[in-house]
């Protein structure tokens, strides 16, 4: 392979952009220290392994350092990391992918695998070839696809959730209009038992007009009635009193009879008495007159 195809095995390798040489810069000492760690031989290689002491510092050291591919500053990127950035079309970014500090670059080319890998995986992710794309563009558009598809999905997760709401929102409806249909049903039959009640009322009203209208002869006649009694028993109570005044006067007849009869049986008794003493003194004559004749009639008898 030609040497313009070493460094990192992407597609379109770029040359390493102009670093400041400033020693007490930071990104000048944080370059200058992924470089003396990547050139430096590794543990590995200058102790055997079964150093313990060794190993242990060296999972220290990992333990310490901070996650790879996490984001870094682009000021503090190192020049590995910033070809790394602008192959993924991440250079125009604040924040960097952070690479191992013990990476190096790929001096195989074309014939590294992990080259081939990478862009078979993203191949396979875009479901077709894309032999003609870099990877930046690859990386661009797949990044832009599932962008989009991330935004799909939220759409249609909320959609969905709308949907699921609408549902939820359009049986509660239909429970609604199911008993709002019932109800009207019911007030359907409660108007057709006003209208009844209502002609109910009407010859109840005209019943209660011929009722009243009686009710007023009535009552005209109960006063008449009542006028007739209150005549009556005021001819009752002249009658009464007539008839006290006649039976006093009864009594008093009747008194006055018995008086008169008193009388009369005095009168009657004087009569008599003095009929009695009247015979007997006709009698009284008539024998005065009766004894001389006798006495004649014996002496003519005599003679």
């Amino acid at each position: 392979h030609p040497p313009e195809r070493a460094g990192l095995c992407l597609d379109a390798p770029r040359p390493l952009p102009p670093v400041a040489t400033q020693p007490s810069s930071p990104d000048e000492c944080r370059q200058r220290s992924a470089t003396k760690c990547r050139q430096a031989p590794r543990d590995s290689e200058l102790r055997p392994a079964h150093d313990g002491v060794g190993c242990a510092r060296r999972e220290l050291e990992e333990e310490l350092q901070p996650p790879p591919l996490a984001p870094v500053p682009a000021r503090l990127a190192t020049p590995l990391e910033r070809q790394l950035a602008e192959a993924l079309g991440l250079s125009k970014c604040e924040l960097l992918p952070r690479l191992p500090m013990e990476v190096e670059g790929c001096r195989h080319g074309g014939r590294c695998c992990w080259r081939w890998l990478a862009r078979a995986a993203i191949e396979h992710v875009s479901g077709g070839p894309m032999g003609h794309w870099s990877l930046p563009e690859m990386v661009t558009s797949l990044k832009e696809e599932l962008d989009y598809l991330r935004s799909r999905r939220d759409e249609a997760q909320s959609t969905k959730e709308r949907a699921e709401a609408s549902e939820e929102a359009l049986e509660a409806f239909r429970v609604q209009h199911a008993s709002a249909e019932k109800e009207l049903g019911e007030l359907r039959a409660m108007q057709r038992e006003f209208g009844r009640l209502q002609a109910e009322i009407q010859c109840l009203q005209v019943t209660g007009g011929r009722q009243a209208a009686m009710q007023h002869g009535l009552q005209q006649e109960v006063a008449s009635l009542k006028l007739e009694v209150r005549t009556a028993e005021q001819r009752a109570v002249d009658a009464e009193r007539r008839a006290t005044d006649a039976l006093g006067d009864v009594m008093n007849l009747k008194l006055s009879e018995e008086a008169l009869k008193r009388q009369l049986e005095a009168t009657q008794k004087e009569l008599a008495k003095k009929d009695s003493e009247l015979a007997r003194r006709h009698l009284t004559r008539a024998q005065d007159l009766i004894a001389p004749a006798e006495e004649v009639v014996v002496d003519e008898a005599l003679q």
